[in-house]
């Protein structure tokens, strides 16, 4: 039986890194399993620390100091992640948007999907 061999897809738009972010710009945010987990806690964290600030009656401006204070220890968990890998601003490289790269498919080369980038 003959393997087919697609050529290299490094110009397609949907080509972040070595995957193919089609599934997530087809339905953005849709499939949870794309997204960074320790992104998703941080928003649950930050979501409960809200509804504290209310329940208390705390002003955002005093919230987002409480928040900041811990950056430090969140940076040090996102560097625990198997795939992390520094990049802009000490995020991870892998990270587009709220997804994580790793959590795609793997490109496999052109496909019925590749588009061409525009140079610019």
């Amino acid at each position: 039986m003959v393997k087919i061999h697609y050529l290299p897809a490094k110009n397609c738009v949907f080509y972040r890194l070595g995957f193919c972010i089609y599934p997530e710009v087809l339905n953005p945010g849709y499939n949870q399993s794309f997204q960074c987990t320790i992104l998703l806690k941080w928003e649950e964290e930050y979501d409960q620390l809200l509804d504290k600030a209310e329940v208390f009656g705390l002003e955002l401006e005093k919230v987002e100091k409480i928040w900041t204070k811990k950056s430090n220890t969140r940076y040090e968990e996102i560097k625990k992640c198997p795939h992390f890998v520094e990049g802009e601003e000490n995020f991870c490289r892998y990270l587009y948007g709220y997804t994580c790269l790793y959590e795609l498919p793997k490109c496999k080369g052109k496909c019925k999907h590749y588009t061409l980038a525009e140079e610019g």
